[in-house]
Parts: C-alpha cells; sequence; structure tokens
C-alpha cells in the first residue's frame, strides 16, 4: 500500500491494527502531517513499531515553512519556501518576504524602514513602482467596491472600459465621474465641461475650454436654467466677464492684454479719479485729479476759434472729430459759453452749428454742454436713469445680491 496514494475500502471492511486495514499506518504512508522541523519528522520512521518511508509521501516543515516529497531516497522541497511563506502562527501570508507585515504582503524589493499601516490587511511592496493592475475583457468594468454591515455595496470605484469612463459611488450612489476625454462632472455623469457641477437647482462652478478666441473659461450657475455668470479668457490674453443665458453669450467688462478695461453697462462709484506717475518729480511721486460729477449726464464739448471779419462758426461734430448727425443723436438741452478776453461777443447755438460774432480777429474760447440722449441711456441696461434717459439722482438702495429666494446667499 505504501505510495500507492490511496486505500480502496469495500463494503464489511474493517479498521484494524496491523496489515492493510491499520488505518494508521494507511494516513502516514501516504500524507505524513506536519512536524516542528525535519529532524522530528526522521525521528518518526523505521523505529519498531513505526512506518517506513515511501515515494510520494508529504510533509509540512514549520520551521521552513515549506512542504516536502519524498521522491524514493529523499525528502524534496516543493517549490521554493523563500518565496510563499506562511506565518501560522500571526496567521499571515507572506510572498518573497519571511516576516509578513500584515495579512497578505507581496514584497518585490524592500521599500526600506517603512512598515505597512497596521489598518491594512494586504500590502504591496517595492523599491521602486508598486502597483495593483486589474485585467478584464473590453467593455467590462473593473471595481473597487467599498462595504459594510448594513450594504456590500455602500461605495466604491468603478472603470468601465465600454467607453473608458471612471466614475466614484457613495452612499450607494454615483456622484462623479470623468470621461474618456478628460471631463469631469460632479452630480452630472454626461459633463460638457472641463469640470461640470450639473443643472441642478444650487450655486455650481463649471469651467470650460472654448474653440476660436474664447479658448478657456469659467462659469457660475446660480439658478439652474443656465450658466448665469461667466469668464472666459481668449489666446490674445483679453478677460471677458459676462452672463450666458444658455445659448448666448452677453460680454459686460472686457480687461484687455494692455490693461484697458471696457464696460458695456454703466459703472457706479463711491469716488473715482486718475492716479498717474508725476509727469515732473519723477520718482515714487503721482499725479491725481479727482472726476467731474454732477447730477446730470453731460457730455462736454469745447475749442477755440479766431473770429474771421467779425464772424465764425463751429460745426462741434467737426470740432469734436464725429461723423456728420452724431452730436444731436447724444445731446439734448445744450448750454453754451463764449469768451474772449477784453471783448464783447454774441453767439447763438443751431443744432449743431454753433455761430459767434464779434470784433474782427477775436480770439474766442467756447463751451458747450449738452445731456445725453443716446438710445443706452434709455434702455433696461442702463440702471441709472428712467424710461426717458434722465439720471436717476436719488434712488432706495436695492437687495444684494438683486433676486430673490429660494437662492441662499450665504451659501
Amino acid at each position: 500500500m505504501a505510495g500507492s496514494g490511496h486505500k480502496q475500502w469495500a463494503a464489511g471492511d474493517v479498521v484494524g491494527a496491523s496489515g492493510d486495514t491499520d488505518i494508521n499506518t494507511a494516513l502516514l504512508e501516504q500524507i505524513v502531517g506536519v512536524y516542528a522541523a525535519s529532524a522530528n519528522r526522521d525521528a518518526a520512521f523505521g523505529g519498531a513499531g513505526e512506518p517506513t518511508l515511501a515515494e510520494g509521501m508529504l510533509c509540512y516543515l514549520n520551521d521552513t515553512n515549506e512542504f516536502q516529497v519524498y521522491n524514493g531516497s529523499a525528502w524534496v522541497s516543493i517549490g521554493d519556501p523563500e518565496v510563499v511563506i506562511v506565518d501560522s502562527a500571526n496567521a499571515r501570508v507572506g510572498v518573497n518576504i519571511a516576516a509578513p507585515d500584515n495579512t497578505l504582503h507581496v514584497l518585490e524589493a524592500s521599500a526600506g524602514t517603512v512598515a505597512a499601516h497596521a489598518d491594512t490587511q494586504v500590502a504591496i511592496e517595492n523599491s521602486g513602482t508598486a502597483g495593483i493592475q486589474f485585467l478584464t475583457n473590453s467593455g467590462e468594468e473593473n471595481r473597487i467596491i467599498f462595504g459594510d454591515a448594513a450594504d456590500n455595496d455602500i461605495g466604491g470605484i468603478t472603470y468601465d472600459h465600454d467607453g473608458n469612463s471612471i466614475r466614484w459611488t457613495t452612499n450607494a450612489a454615483e456622484r462623479m465621474r470623468l470621461d474618456s476625454s478628460g471631463q469631469l462632472g460632479i452630480g452630472n455623469d454626461t459633463p460638457a465641461g472641463r469640470l461640470d457641477l450639473g443643472d441642478g437647482t444650487g450655486r455650481k462652478l463649471f469651467l470650460y475650454s472654448g474653440g476660436g478666441a474664447n479658448t478657456s473659461g469659467l462659469g457660475v450657475d446660480l439658478g439652474g436654467n443656465s450658466y448665469e455668470a461667466s469668464i472666459y479668457f481668449s489666446s490674445s490674453g483679453r478677460l471677458t466677464i459676462g452672463s450666458h443665458n444658455g445659448s448666448a453669450y452677453d460680454t459686460h467688462v472686457t480687461v484687455l492684454a494692455s490693461g484697458a478695461v471696457d464696460f458695456e453697462g454703466t459703472v457706479s462709484k463711491a469716488g473715482g479719479s486718475f492716479d498717474i506717475p508725476h509727469p515732473t518729480k519723477g520718482g515714487d511721486w503721482r499725479l491725481r485729479h479727482s472726476f467731474i460729477e454732477g447730477p446730470k449726464a453731460d457730455n462736454i464739448y469745447r475749442g477755440t476759434v479766431t473770429l474771421s471779419a467779425g464772424t465764425a462758426t463751429v460745426d462741434l461734430d467737426a470740432a469734436s472729430n464725429m461723423t456728420d448727425g452724431t452730436w444731436e443723436a447724444m445731446n439734448r438741452d445744450p448750454w453754451t459759453m463764449v469768451a474772449s478776453s477784453g471783448n464783447a461777443v454774441e453767439w447763438s447755438l443751431s443744432g449743431k452749428t454753433l455761430a459767434i460774432t464779434g470784433p474782427a480777429d477775436a480770439v474766442c474760447n467756447w463751451m458747450v454742454i449738452g445731456e445725453r440722449q443716446d438710445d443706452f441711456m434709455k434702455s433696461d441696461k442702463c440702471a441709472l436713469a428712467d424710461d426717458d434717459g434722465y439720471l436717476i439722482v436719488e434712488y432706495e438702495r436695492p437687495a444684494d445680491p438683486p433676486y430673490d429666494p429660494p437662492y441662499d446667499v450665504t451659501d
């Protein structure tokens, strides 16, 4: 029976104490068991009442953590005992490491004196790059699934090879997805920009990369219906601030690469001035002048003219380098003043023409002030004026920001 690999029992057989019915002999002759060391195993064979060695016997040695098989003349190790180590005392398995740090420790090369974290059950260690790879058929998914006692898939990370996207799940629902083009959606599984926070109600942030002049941008959606506030940057270095109604972009402020700022709407301020490097003092000195303020939206036109044969006419469009008809389109209720040092002069204004009379060759300084009446002053974009385009001088401050709940401005 020794080395035969089996004992075939028949109906009615009785386990005996000797011969081919001796169960102890049958087991020892085929599967020897577990021994502390090879010396303990060798002492169990060949003595009085002990079985003899036979080809095919198996044993496990605790001291070297290896399986051995008897080949008919000697015990031979199965595999490399240094590759797979079973630390039975600590219930750990090491691959290529004799003293694994946790339940499963796979070592390619030592990372140094660092040990695996106590909260982990699996450690992958290498002196260089260390990694874990998941392989599957095309169109399938690779998953890391997180679970607890109440839900075995409460969270997770999934890579979907059908479409090549990766998604993150929390509380058993998808919360974030990175698609194959590198667009990230949070609360949106079909992102339309580099970062898309979805179209649900509430404050959101939207990043996009456009074509042509609009190379990249940032939008904030307050209402869930459109990207209500947007900023984009052009390849020429221009910064544009505006709003988007879901189909078209409306520019409000443009900052050019030179630093020049263009406002499409009105500007209100508590004060204002120009502030420039001082033209004569140099160094760190600067020069400041205040803006001219008033209760009307006035335009100021001025100049100097010399009377020829005691008369002169001034075309306000030509004198201001404007297209013919512009002055009258822009102004109403004009106020005029003409002065000539030491001379009495008279003047009149008809439409865009200023007529002056006085002594021959008199030098006259003139000024015309007109109140704006252009279409912008009468439009909805001009919050400073009434429907007729007159400046609203006194007003009660509206809510800030100028919209009502349900949007909580403290978010």
